[in-house]
């Protein structure tokens, strides 16, 4: 059997490989937005006029409203009503919608796996602030992705 970590650890870890993902996933949509620049996503070229150096504090919110309300209704809400089904569907289910809500078609198996990485972390902490920790980390390393022009 594993050693519990505390909580503290939890947290750092989910923070750390969510950003880490967001790299590897930027770096993924990045040669696919060279190879297909049709697929790109409206909502970061949306991100890209709207952010700015200038209001970090918009950045953070940015980062942080998304986490919040994504991760209540679809590792909370959604998560909890699928129980009733098993667990398999617990996983499943919210991460199916998780892509689908992001409204790309071709990003949607990405995001569906960004789910189940996201629901690791919700089973793995018993709760909902390690996946919205988890998010906001993913979600403010694109953002800072995309200020810097990377």
């Amino acid at each position: 059997m594993t050693e519990k970590k505390p909580f503290s650890t939890v947290l750092f870890l989910a923070f750390f490989t969510s950003s880490l993902l967001a790299l590897v996933v930027a770096f993924f949509v990045g040669l696919l937005n060279q190879k297909f620049p049709q697929f790109q996503s409206l909502h970061t070229l949306e991100l890209q006029k709207s952010l700015s150096w200038d209001n970090p504090s918009w950045i953070f919110l940015q980062g942080l409203f998304p986490a919040l309300y994504e991760e209540v209704f679809f590792r909370g809400i959604l998560h909890w009503a699928c129980l009733k089904k098993g667990e398999k569907t617990a996983w499943i289910v919210p991460n199916l919608f998780f892509g689908v809500f992001h409204l790309h078609p071709y990003l949607a198996p990405i995001y569906f796996l960004i789910g189940m990485f996201f629901s690791y972390w919700r089973v793995r902490s018993q709760g909902l602030v390690a996946p919205i920790i988890a998010h906001f980390a993913f979600n403010l390393t694109g953002i800072l992705l995309i200020l810097s022009g990377l």
